[in-house]
């Protein structure tokens, strides 16, 4: 697959235009056709640089064709992500509540870290 391939199949990916592409990289939308439509047309490097920063498109991807079509982030654990959307669907209020519940489980471990650590010292002293 070559580079306008891939950059092809990246604009069906995001489902925008040529046209939106266009404004949102301040490329001319007839030198944006030219890179998708011809085959061995050159691409500027800026094109690279302002897809990379305005989508995060991985330039290893878009050049070569080898890893993911974007960046790797951390991705979250897919129980996370779960927990992160039921929240999202919560009102306001009820956001709060687990808020505090989360708060208070905060300070708990912290508690909890501290008797650790303060055992710890007293059988030290114990022993000294």
């Amino acid at each position: 697959m070559s580079i306008s391939e891939r950059l092809k199949k990246f604009v069906e990916f995001k489902g925008i235009s040529l046209k939106e592409l266009s404004e949102k990289c301040d490329i001319p939308y007839r030198t944006l056709q030219n890179y998708i439509y011809e085959e061995n047309r050159k691409i500027s490097p800026e094109l690279f640089i302002k897809l990379n920063t305005h989508f995060g498109i991985n330039l290893n991807w878009l050049l070569t064709g080898m890893g993911e079509m974007f960046e790797s982030e951390t991705k979250p654990a897919p129980r996370t992500k779960a927990i992160v959307e039921m929240i999202e669907n919560l009102d306001d209020s009820q956001k709060q509540k687990i808020y505090a519940v989360i708060e208070d489980a905060k300070q708990f471990q912290e508690m909890k870290k501290q008797i650790s650590q303060l055992n710890q010292l007293m059988s030290e002293r114990k022993t000294a």
